[in-house]
């Protein structure tokens, strides 16, 4: 029994009332032993037949039992510890979305457009609206500025210079992502 619990780690979730019947047998097993043992056994065993062989059947059942119990004690704690501890409300992905948003907007530098879409100008001298115009390799310019580059986030719904589902505006973000990560 003690493999077969070792194999299957679930069968206390499946079966609750699983520690109840080791405790049980626990029991059952402490009567047994104690009967077996004494001067005059009250149960007709084969077992109490020799002293010694007696003893070292009573020492192995024993030590068997005690990890039954170790492992479904075990197994029983943590099941009951999972059932006790509240669940959090599920949001459902619209709603997980949303509060990113939400989040991203809250923070500083949320969008501000690349190139000549930016309010204050370019960056730097390789800032282009345009992935096409902007050199792969960085000029000393762009490694110099001390300004954040444009970084587009990859999250459906956030402001993007291109439309919203276009093929552009896929490749804008990759290639921009990936120059940065190259950098």
């Amino acid at each position: 029994m003690v493999r077969v619990l070792n194999r299957f780690k679930t069968a206390l979730q499946e079966y609750p009332q699983l520690n109840q019947l080791v405790e049980q047998l626990n029991e059952w097993f402490e009567i047994w032993a104690t009967e077996v043992q004494s001067q005059h056994p009250t149960f007709r065993d084969p077992v109490t037949s020799n002293r010694q062989t007696c003893k070292l059947t009573v020492q192995t059942l024993r030590e068997t039992v005690e990890r039954l119990r170790g492992i479904i004690g075990r197994e029983h704690y943590s099941t009951e510890s999972k059932r006790i501890v509240k669940k959090r409300p599920v949001l459902s992905a619209a709603e997980k979305t949303q509060a990113l948003l939400m989040r991203l907007e809250q923070t500083q530098a949320y969008y501000d457009p690349p190139g000549d879409l930016r309010p204050d100008g370019p960056r730097h001298s390789n800032d282009f609206a345009d992935i096409a115009q902007i050199r792969i390799c960085p000029t000393s310019d762009e490694l110099m500025c001390p300004l954040s580059p444009y970084l587009p986030v990859t999250v459906p719904g956030t402001p993007h210079h291109l439309r919203a589902g276009s093929m552009e505006r896929h490749l804008d973000i990759h290639f921009r992502l990936l120059r940065e990560d190259l950098t």
